[in-house]
């Protein structure tokens, strides 16, 4: 299985996440709104296991710091709502002390200064300090939506200060191969950019509305 390839993740840290939403058909990129709570030094990579969350519970969060493994970044999908928080500092220290690499909030979170203070890697679409309620059983380790992608528990998730792709955990291996090439063929552009060629004649747009016979 790739997801247990090491040396795959190693590959993607040297892969920006515009590359892979190009060779992803820009398909798989996370709603913009979703993003770091501060600057990463370096990309965050790992395996998705997600929480189906109810409209600002944070029960299912709770349970998957103890149910996720070292490795993986917890993907909670809260329905985009912005007015009750359903992460907090307490929760990314516990999330750091078991391993986890990050979590990714489709929704809010509150106490931004406490994750910046532990260097753990949050992803949310808006803080507040309106603490969660707990009492609905979310699911754990079920398909979702994440910012407009679907994310099944095993996905791949790449965070880096662009924002955040989902790599389908089938075609990991297929997506950096090609990832590589676009790398290599855009290194092959700067040259001829530098040998004198205009970059729109590279891409052939003076050639794109040319009528044709």
């Amino acid at each position: 299985m790739p997801l247990k390839n090491k040396n795959i993740f190693s590959e993607l840290q040297n892969i920006p996440s515009s590359i892979l939403s190009d060779v992803l058909g820009r398909f798989q990129v996370v709603d913009h709104e979703i993003k770091p709570v501060f600057d990463l030094k370096k990309p965050i990579i790992g395996t998705a296991f997600t929480v189906n969350a109810m409209v600002g519970c944070n029960w299912g969060a709770h349970i998957a710091l103890y149910k996720a493994k070292p490795g993986d970044i917890l993907v909670i999908d809260g329905k985009g709502y912005k007015n009750r928080s359903i992460w907090g500092g307490l929760q990314s220290y516990v999330a750091q002390k078991n391993g986890l690499l990050a979590t990714i909030v489709d929704g809010a979170i509150r106490d931004k200064k406490e994750h910046c203070l532990l260097g753990y890697c949050v992803c949310t679409r808006a803080v507040t300090p309106a603490g969660p309620h707990k009492g609905w059983k979310d699911e754990l380790q079920v398909p979702i939506t994440c910012g407009g992608v679907v994310v099944h528990s095993g996905d791949v998730m790449v965070i880096d200060n662009d924002g955040i792709v989902v790599i389908p955990k089938d075609k990991v291996a297929e997506i950096v191969k090609k990832a590589q090439l676009q790398i290599k063929t855009e290194k092959q552009w700067k040259k001829r950019i530098d040998n004198g060629e205009k970059f729109y004649q590279i891409l052939k747009l003076d050639k794109k509305f040319d009528k044709e016979d």
